[in-house]
């Protein structure tokens, strides 16, 4: 269905898997451009809803893009498909054709009065094959090339990128190159001197190192008392950073080097650990988090707000706490400024945008 009368300068960004920070790349790109003076636009056609949310629900990014961004289209035109975990109920590899279709349209209307959109898959690389709406199909119907950006750990991030490669040398599809994105400062150096010229070799084009950066990635305090479900008993500013999570289950002395070792961090221990609450209190701590469904007495929580620490019980044992706050990472929401500040910052410092737009066919603005 490759019916669009003219193509569109723009990028399809994808990943190698979840996590890899697209829309923080996404959010950055469309700003450093909109700085520059073009009118960007911002698609997601298949967006993410949790199972049950009811109707009507939007990806949460999508919110975010257009808030950010001002963005004139409704959330149903920049996202026109949503998916969950159980997304086979409603799509299906027999109704791809009009699933198509309704992206098309929506595509349509994004680009109006547009010089640069870009778009972002969903989750990894592979997310929609089994309905014909995977990032090689949609770059194809969208008439756009594939970015891919990868989060980078190890010598494996190799082998992830070289599998979308030669999973696009198979489609129509085509490979603009990769981004290496929240790099851990000690692995920089070998991303610049190993895996870059691997690439390079390959004929990967590696459009950019981005460090990581635990502030952009950090959750808040928000974002911590929402994911529990928890309580709150002492509310201070919810847009202070969780940048580390401790568990306290040891004595108040062991607690308290433990505890001195990390900044920014949320504590989570028995509502009847008196001591290690105390132990949290004493050093630089963002909240702390009480399970068992157990208060703690008057005079801890006057000690936890003078000290501008936010408290919350939640119902939950410890371990299955934790276990939730494992995967959370900081989202972008809309008017969050300063992770938009970041996003671009990121993009402008460490990335060959310019060289990024104009493989994706956006022309340089004079001067």
């Amino acid at each position: 269905m490759r019916d669009l009368k003219e193509v569109m300068p723009s990028i399809f960004v994808t990943s190698t898997d979840v996590l890899a920070g697209k829309t923080s790349f996404c959010l950055g790109l469309a700003l450093k451009l909109l700085e520059k003076g073009y009118k960007v636009g911002y698609f997601k056609p298949l967006g993410h809803v949790e199972p049950g949310a009811g109707e009507p629900y939007v990806d949460e990014d999508v919110m975010a893009f257009k808030d950010i961004l001002k963005l004139r289209e409704d959330v149903r035109t920049i996202s026109p498909l949503s998916m969950d975990s159980k997304f086979l109920d409603s799509y299906s590899s027999g109704k791809s054709e009009g699933l198509r279709k309704v992206v098309m349209d929506a595509y349509r209307e994004v680009r109006k009065g547009k010089e640069f959109v870009v778009i972002e898959g969903l989750h990894g690389f592979k997310t929609g094959v089994s309905v014909g709406l995977d990032a090689s199909t949609l770059s194809e119907l969208l008439e756009t090339k594939i970015l891919v950006v990868s989060m980078v750990r190890d010598d494996f991030a190799l082998d992830e990128i070289l599998e979308v490669k030669n999973s696009v040398l198979h489609r129509e599809a085509e490979l603009a190159g990769v981004v290496l994105n929240s790099v851990p400062r000690l692995m920089v150096d070998r991303a610049q001197k190993v895996l870059l010229p691997e690439l390079q070799s390959q004929g990967v084009k590696v459009f950019g190192i981005i460090p990581e950066d635990k502030t952009l990635a950090a959750p808040t305090v928000g974002d911590v008392v929402e994911r529990l479900g928890g309580r709150l008993l002492v509310e201070t500013s919810m847009d202070r950073l969780v940048e580390n999570v401790l568990v306290g289950a040891m004595s108040y002395e062991s607690a308290l080097h433990y505890f001195r070792k990390a900044r920014n961090k949320a504590v989570i221990t028995g509502g009847d650990r008196v001591d290690i609450v105390l132990a949290a209190l004493e050093t630089d701590t963002s909240v702390v988090v009480l399970t068992g469904d157990m208060r703690p007495s008057s005079k801890i929580l006057d000690a936890a707000s003078s000290r501008d620490v936010a408290v919350c019980v939640v119902p939950t044992d410890t371990y299955t706490a934790v276990t939730k706050l494992e995967a959370i990472t900081g989202r972008i929401k809309p008017g969050d400024t300063r992770r938009a500040g970041l996003a671009k910052s990121a993009v402008e410092s460490h990335v060959d945008w310019g060289a990024l737009t104009r493989v994706a066919g956006l022309k340089d603005r004079p001067g």
